[in-house]
């Protein structure tokens, strides 16, 4: 288990993030002065191992394509930060686990209203976007592009609280189930709710393709989920290569 470094982002903003961008940028500004980054990335680590975890899942804006160094990158590519879903890369890719055939992916953030002061806006792009995209990344970067969405989404509750006591109401779905039938072969089960809490990669070239193949694969469960039909995924992109340690 790793831990998602996007739960420091609001840190950067002295936890009063109006909406993601505002978080990303805060966080960007401060990771990307290659004079600065190692003295912040291994504070940002010594933050994280008194938690329990062994590795960690690095947020994009904290090693970011467009400023990313080498030598940021080999700082980073030497740490624990890359062993989890580059080893399991690597178990899959040896056949380790033998022939990959269904996943299944849980993103389930729970209420959020119990504890961020602002989550209308995060309710309002809905949980697959704020959520999903994260399985939907690590899965399609694995095993390849996606060619066919179907889901499901509905408003399990759609009156919330803020810790402000304030009332306000849903309008996109808090409950979200997606069918992803990947080009491979592969079929993914995605279950993404605000309900039920439960080496070197900069290729800006693949990863704009790459990042606009998940979006098309977010839309499509949006339209899915509204229309109650089967929606193409007509966009490709190259997996991205795995690191260095990880491909031999």
């Amino acid at each position: 288990m790793a831990f998602m470094t996007a739960n420091y982002v609001a840190r950067e903003t002295g936890w009063a993030m109006r909406g993601w961008g505002h978080g990303d940028r805060a966080t960007s500004e401060r990771f990307r002065s290659p004079q600065t980054f190692a003295g912040r990335f291994e504070a940002l680590l010594k933050d994280v191992r008194p938690l329990g975890f062994e590795t960690i899942d690095l947020w994009g804006v904290h090693l970011h394509p467009e400023w990313a160094t080498d030598p940021t990158l080999d700082l980073a590519g030497a740490t624990d930060v890359v062993s989890g879903r580059a080893a399991a890369r690597k178990l899959i890719r040896d056949g380790a686990i033998g022939t990959v055939r269904a996943v299944y992916a849980e993103a389930n953030w729970g209420r959020i209203e119990s504890w961020h002061p602002s989550p209308q806006g995060l309710y309002g792009v809905g949980a697959v976007v704020d959520v999903g995209i994260y399985p939907l990344t690590i899965l399609t970067a694995m095993f390849g592009p996606a060619r066919r969405v179907v889901a499901y989404g509905t408003i399990l509750e759609r009156e919330r609280i803020t810790i402000d006591h304030a009332t306000f109401l849903l309008e996109t779905p808090d409950f979200n189930v997606a069918l992803v039938e990947l080009e491979s072969g592969v079929v993914v089960r995605l279950t993404a709710t605000f309900w039920v809490r439960a080496g070197k990669t900069g290729r800006p070239r693949r990863a704009g393709a790459f990042a606009a193949h998940v979006v098309e694969i977010l839309d499509a469960i949006a339209r899915s989920a509204s229309d109650g039909a089967a929606v193409e995924v007509g966009s490709h992109f190259e997996p991205p290569s795995p690191l260095e340690w990880a491909g031999s």
